[in-house]
């Protein structure tokens, strides 16, 4: 830009830019640079975007030659400070796994379980082992506590017949609680052994009744204590049979 002297006044002005200044001025190169961190977060320029540094006349026409553009980029986060943020997310979404395979695994062996006592207790117990064994022998039970002889009025011959009778009744429902076994080998074993064990009793008591009313024993045997370790036994096997539903029932909780 060159001055212009008025020939007329001592005045200076200066004289309009040509049009090849302006375009060479257009035209030419801005450098571009990369500031860093301490710049960017100065006041003076915006951290997240581009910031341009030359004074203008207002039109926006004239930059400066000397103009510069400073690129500002956002300092890229750690991956320490991501994971630090994200943690509880995370947790939460093992919590949640975590939970859900719980949920799962419990509903499978709740299932199971249910299936068990089903099968065990509704069918097994209710419809096999109930109509063919245990009720047949609560009415056997009291039925022998009813015809078992008396040394009174009871003959030698009377005894006999008795104990033959009860001893092959006995083995009947050794055969019939047998299915227990299906069940639970255990609680079949304990039902059959007290079984022998009532079978024990009356062919004790039943001997020496025998003995007593043939006046080679002295003494009679007690009727009534028989009775009751006869009904005691037969207790234990229901007792038995009861705790088993139980603890299948228990199982599913």
């Amino acid at each position: 830009m060159k001055p212009v002297i008025d020939a007329g006044s001592p005045t200076v002005r200066p004289t309009p830019p040509t049009a090849g200044e302006i375009s060479a001025t257009r035209t030419a190169p801005i450098p571009v640079v990369s500031a860093p961190p301490s710049i960017c977060a100065s006041e003076q320029f915006n951290p997240t975007g581009t910031s341009s540094i030359f004074p203008s006349d207002g039109s926006g026409l004239h930059p400066l030659p000397n103009a510069a553009f400073v690129m500002c980029q956002p300092a890229s986060e750690q991956w320490s400070e991501k994971l630090f943020l994200s943690a509880p997310t995370i947790a939460i979404s093992l919590m949640a796994l975590a939970v859900s395979v719980c949920n799962f695994w419990y509903t499978r062996s709740k299932d199971q379980r249910s299936r068990r006592q089903s099968i065990d207790d509704d069918f097994w117990l209710r419809k096999v082992v109930s109509p063919m064994s245990i009720e047949p022998f609560l009415k056997y039970v009291i039925e022998m506590a009813i015809e078992l002889p008396d040394v009174r009025g009871s003959t030698t011959q009377d005894v006999r017949d008795y104990w033959k009778k009860n001893v092959h009744r006995l083995g009947e429902f050794e055969v019939s609680f047998g299915t227990l076994a299906l069940i639970d080998e255990t609680l079949n074993s304990a039902v059959a052994e007290d079984l022998e064990k009532i079978g024990d009793l009356i062919a004790s008591y039943c001997g020496s009744l025998g003995q007593h009313l043939d006046g080679t024993l002295p003494k009679a045997p007690d009727r009534d204590d028989i009775k009751a370790a006869i009904s005691a036994l037969a207790i234990s096997i229901l007792k038995r049979i009861k705790a088993h539903q139980v603890a299948v029932g228990h199982q599913i909780f």
